[in-house]
């Protein structure tokens, strides 16, 4: 499964980033420097391994089989890999971008072109990072990306997850997208994000922000998170996606304040907050799925969700409440690198029934539940109605 080796390599690599700041937060040392270092090592390098972990798993599906995951998962891991020991650092986001731009153009998939310019914009934020001209620019640019691609994948995992937990536990099908909710949430968060890069301080920006936030809170609202409220894997999900209209939120009240709560807290709400446990819930829910546990949890995944959300709330208390700045910073360095330890724990030895042959079996893959026999009981139609469910859930993976 191409998603393990990138997975892996991402949840190993994203403490690096955040204990940087530990000796900061011990009060050994100055934090000057730092903060450019620890933004490029997360954005453009933890994130670059999650999300080619995730696209090539998904390509086969969405271009019909056309791109060869084994082949490129070899050429991105060594890109990877030299870009961190300083080799042409930008290399892999761009070789990532072009197999998924050049697929999905290949294929003709419409539907999935949303997420191709997201990488290819991602990529141009890493190109852009590595001129001084045109750093800060980059990071604006990358996040942005990022978080146009999490609102895609997310518009499509978290309706689908949710969906089929209630039709398993209830028989109800529920229809969870609502295409207006999309669209007013989608539409003023895109321009908003535009409107950021190009000019972060513009009037315009803190408009369009005020009206992503509710836009993007309707979204949210409308794929009623509530009713998974027993459900750790799929609860997270929700929690995490609501750091987004959280950081549109933050950034039109900075627009209009700008002493408080300043101009990293949307940065931080988006970057820690939204992007980074949403990565883990996304990676973890495609290690459920392609191991035949859709909703299985344990005590150290629920931890993971936990501890994941809670380090983005000590982050943010960094930036607004500058009094207890030390121990806040503190506090985030250890839950962030514990959510990643229990993912490992968690996730990282995961395997499907009959182990990862079984599961590279495209007739296994394709085999979907038998049909209920006539006159079959309520419960039978239940499996049936579940069986619709994974079949929808399969499609946006």
């Amino acid at each position: 499964m191409a998603f393990r080796p990138f997975f892996l390599l991402a949840a190993l690599y994203a403490p690096l980033p955040v204990a940087l700041w530990l000796p900061v937060a011990l009060g050994g040392m100055a934090g000057a420097g730092l903060a450019r270092h620890h933004a490029e090592m997360l954005l453009f390098g933890m994130i670059p391994a999650a999300m080619a972990g995730f696209m090539l798993t998904a390509l086969p599906r969405w271009t019909g089989g056309a791109v060869k995951p084994r082949r490129a998962a070899m050429l991105l891991l060594v890109l990877w890999l030299a870009g961190r020991l300083g080799v042409l650092p930008a290399l892999m986001p761009v070789a990532l971008a072009a197999i998924v731009a050049g697929n999905i153009v290949a294929a003709r998939d419409v539907r999935n072109a949303g997420a191709a310019l997201s990488v290819t914009l991602f990529a141009a934020g890493d190109v852009l990072l590595r001129m001084p001209a045109t750093a800060a620019l980059g990071l604006r640019l990358g996040l942005a990306a990022v978080v146009a691609l999490q609102m895609i994948l997310a518009g499509r995992i978290i309706p689908a997850l949710t969906a089929r937990h209630i039709l398993l536990r209830t028989g109800e099908s529920p229809g969870l997208r609502n295409r207006r909710a999309e669209w007013l949430g989608t539409v003023p968060a895109v321009a908003a994000l535009a409107a950021w890069v190009a000019e972060p301080a513009c009037a315009a920006t803190a408009w369009l922000s005020a009206a992503a936030v509710i836009g993007q809170t309707l979204r949210l609202v409308s794929w009623r998170g509530w009713r998974v409220w027993r459900t750790p894997p799929v609860l997270a999900l929700h929690l995490a996606y609501a750091w987004l209209p959280a950081g549109f939120l933050l950034l039109a009240w900075q627009l209009a304040d700008p002493v408080w709560p300043g101009p990293l807290a949307a940065v931080h709400a988006w970057a820690v907050g939204g992007v980074a446990v949403l990565c883990l819930g996304i990676m973890s829910s495609m290690i459920r799925r392609h191991t035949g546990r859709a909703f299985a949890t344990s005590p150290a995944a629920t931890a993971c969700y936990a501890t994941g959300l809670l380090a983005g709330v000590a982050r943010l208390a960094m930036v607004l409440a500058p009094a207890v700045r030390g121990p806040a910073l503190l506090t985030a360095i250890l839950l962030w690198c514990s959510c990643y330890v229990l993912f490992l724990a968690a996730f990282g030895a995961m395997r499907p029934p009959g182990g990862d042959a079984a599961a590279a079996n495209p007739a296994r893959r394709a085999a979907g539940p038998a049909p209920p026999l006539a006159g079959a009981s309520a419960r039978g139609g239940r499996e049936d109605g579940a069986g619709i469910a994974m079949g929808r859930l399969a499609q946006v993976r």
